[in-house]
Formats: structure tokens, sequence, C-alpha cells
């Protein structure tokens, strides 16, 4: 795939973790091995995103911005695309004039700041802004970064890909 694209600088290389999206997914790989794989296609000439975008303010959700939303065929209006028979996700319904009809006690789950407690210490905090995954915050799983289990791998690729200056003293 590499060679395909290398010298073509519409096409980026974006590598992410397997996720458990349901009770059929429990065969997954549990490391995270998305860093690994960065570096490799680094290693062979390929145009990685950085990894250093993972980790910026805007990493955020698209399930937790209160301008996003999901139509479904049905006409009902959903946040996320990853649990789409959960009852949490169906907020609305689209009318038959183009309005939508939002159920603002749902929608809010989705889009609320609220932080968790253990957050208010956390040094990513401004970069995830704990919306990482709203749904993982609403179902009460874990919402830290898989980035902040595997930082010095980040760090480590960071550095790899010239993103961080440091001064030796």
């Amino acid at each position: 795939m590499i060679n395909l694209f290398e010298k073509d600088s519409r096409f980026i290389l974006s590598f992410h973790n397997i996720g458990n999206w349901g009770e059929n997914d429990s065969n997954i790989i549990e490391d995270s091995i998305s860093i690994k794989l960065q570096k490799r296609a680094l290693d062979l000439g390929a145009n990685v995103v950085p990894i250093i975008w993972s980790l910026m303010p805007g990493s955020t959700c698209y399930a937790s911005k209160s301008n996003s939303f999901t139509i479904g065929s049905d006409g009902k209006i959903y946040k996320c695309t990853v649990a789409l028979y959960e009852d949490i996700n169906d907020i609305g319904t689209l009318r038959e004039d183009g309005s939508m009809e939002i159920n603002q006690s749902k929608h809010q789950k989705w889009i609320s700041s609220k932080l968790d407690d253990k957050c208010h210490d956390c040094s990513l905090l401004s970069s995830c802004l704990n919306s990482q995954c709203p749904l993982n915050r609403i179902t009460k799983k874990e919402t830290c970064l898989v980035s902040k289990v595997k930082i010095m791998e980040a760090v480590k690729l960071l550095s790899y890909q010239n993103l961080i200056t440091y001064t030796l003293k």
C-alpha cells in the first residue's frame, strides 16, 4: 500500500486500535499496537498522521459536539454511529419539514462537558476535555485516552517524527 501512495500527498495513513464495539467483538487485540504500526509505516517512508494530532484539544469525538448528528434512514436522529441500537443514542426525529425534534435531556448527556473527579489533576485534561468518547462517559466505562496509558511510546514517536524539541542542559 505504501508503494502505491508514498508520492501522493492526498493520502495519509492513520492507525487506530481495534475497539470492542459490542458482544461479538470479544476476541480483539488487547495491546495498543497503533503506535508500533505508525513507526513501522514511517520507517517504510509512508505519509502518516502525526500522533500529536490525537493529543490536541480538537481531537474530541464528533458525538460530543452540539452540532453533530447522524440521521438514520428512518428519520431518527442519533449522536453516535457506534451505538446505533442503544436507546440513549436515539435523541430525536427529523420532521417532514426538515426541522429536528431533539430530546434535549438525551442530547445534553452527549455534549456535557462535566469532568470526572479524576480529570481535575490530569496533565492531559487540555487535550481530551473528557470528550474523547462520550459513549464511554455515558455508560460509565473508562474515559481516559489510550495515549495516556501508552504515553512513553507516544513521546518516543513524537521524537521520531521530529515533532518535539528539547535542549539538554
